[in-house]
């Protein structure tokens, strides 16, 4: 996996970098470490390409990924973006959310805004730093996102369809509570069942 600094142009002052689109095959990984990154503009993945948002850092980017690309939940940590966007009006290919198997993190956190637009195929992945796809019986916590937003249309969500051969998946809609930074915002969690 390719790792480079994005740092803000400093000629835009307060106003925002512009976006960055992904495209093809291919795996992006981005930090809202200060430390690391320092670029404000969204970032738009598509066609195949796949993301995965580095662990543990709070982002100010806005996220918008397309149907036919993949949003990867990495490193057993929450994984933290500001707007997140997923799919397009009227898709049918649906965008990939590719699952930590390792239960206990609050996945992908969008602080201000979740916009789910067409179909979600959930998957699961082995652990840290092995990308291997392996679909693993559980119960997850997906998404979780600000108690202003309004609710997702839980049905939008199904397995890789691969997966959907020897699993099922079903989801819900709960608030948090764990009285952690989390706490009051809304969770999407679902349970995989029936893989081996």
């Amino acid at each position: 996996m390719n790792q480079q600094k994005f740092e803000h142009d400093p000629a835009l002052g307060d106003a925002p970098d512009g976006g960055l689109t992904l495209f093809g095959a291919g795996t992006f990984s981005f930090s809202g470490d200060s430390e690391y990154s320092t670029f404000t503009g969204g970032v738009h993945v598509r066609d195949g390409a796949r993301v995965i948002v580095a662990s543990g850092h709070a982002s100010p980017f806005a996220v918008e990924v397309g149907p036919g690309a993949r949003l990867f939940d990495y490193d057993g940590v929450s994984n933290i973006v500001k707007t997140l966007t997923l799919g397009a009006a009227g898709a049918i290919d649906p965008v990939v959310l590719e699952i930590e198997r390792e239960t206990g993190s609050y996945g992908i956190v969008a602080t201000d805004t979740l916009s789910i637009l067409s179909p979600v195929a959930v998957t699961t992945h082995a652990g840290t730093h092995d990308l291997s796809p392996v679909v693993a019986p559980g119960t997850y916590t997906a998404l979780v996102y600000s108690a202003s937003c309004p609710d997702v249309d839980l049905s939008k969500f199904t397995l890789l369809a691969a997966d959907a051969q020897t699993a099922t998946i079903s989801a819900a809609q709960v608030t948090v509570a764990d009285g952690g930074d989390y706490d009051g915002m809304k969770a999407v969690v679902v349970t995989i069942a029936g893989a081996s």
